[in-house]
Formats: C-alpha cells, sequence, structure tokens
C-alpha cells in the first residue's frame, strides 16, 4: 500500500517554492529566512523567530527528504548551508506551484461564494429578528 502524501505547511511550502524559483542562489537557512521574511529587521525579535521557523520547516524538509543541505552550526544554532531540492524535493515544489497556481485563479469565485453565503445568513438572522 502506498503511503500517503506528506503535506507541505505554509513555511515548508514558502521553502521549496523558493528554491525551486530560484535555482541559481546558494541558499542558507539565514537567507531563506530573510528571503521569506523581508519585512523583518535582521535585528528585530520578529527576525529571530521567522528564522526559528524556516530552521524548523528546514529540518521537516530534511526529514521528508525534500532538500539536502550542509549542516553548520552556529551562534543560533544549528543551521544549513547550500540548501537545496532533491529529485523528490523538485517534484513537490512543481506540485506546490501548481496548486497555489490553481488556488490564485479560484480565489475571485471562492470570495463570491463566500460573500453569497454570508449575505443569505444575514438574511436569515434578519428574518429571525423580526419574526
Amino acid at each position: 500500500m502506498a503511503k500517503p502524501k506528506a503535506r507541505l505547511d505554509d513555511d515548508e511550502s514558502a521553502i521549496v517554492v523558493a528554491l525551486y524559483e530560484s535555482p541559481q542562489v546558494f541558499f542558507n537557512t539565514y537567507l531563506l529566512a530573510q528571503t521569506l521574511h523581508p519585512k523583518h529587521a535582521i535585528t528585530a525579535p520578529e527576525s529571530k523567530a521567522a528564522f526559528e521557523r524556516v530552521c524548523r520547516a528546514t529540518e521537516e524538509l530534511i526529514v521528508k527528504g525534500l532538500i539536502k543541505g550542509k549542516r553548520a552550526k552556529g551562534n543560533d544554532g544549528i543551521f544549513y548551508n547550500d540548501i537545496q531540492l532533491t529529485r523528490k524535493g523538485e517534484q513537490e515544489a512543481i506540485q506546490e506551484r501548481k496548486q497555489r497556481s490553481e488556488f490564485q485563479k479560484n480565489l475571485p469565485k471562492l470570495i463570491k461564494d463566500a460573500n453569497s453565503v454570508a449575505k443569505e445568513i444575514a438574511e436569515a438572522e434578519a428574518k429571525r429578528g423580526n419574526g
């Protein structure tokens, strides 16, 4: 029996897509954190939290066999240099990009449907309040 496909969280998805879309960049954990969270100043507490999230996501992706890198230790603990997609990671990145594209294409309809349901709920509550 085949294993179910591992679902990526938002950070993991962002990492594999960033690696796929920028094959010429030599990413390490720090550069990934800055790339995925550019609004955080490097010295800001949010930057440290973003770095920790990227570290956790990087390790999860290594466990899943989607990326590889050279482990190193710095002031912030373990991080990775020369992070690259594996063949399996490339396949996952292509699927993630396709999913994102489909979602963006369907988003206007999803919003329209959600607004329609919200309107029906509001109308039903208004009737109930007036009855």
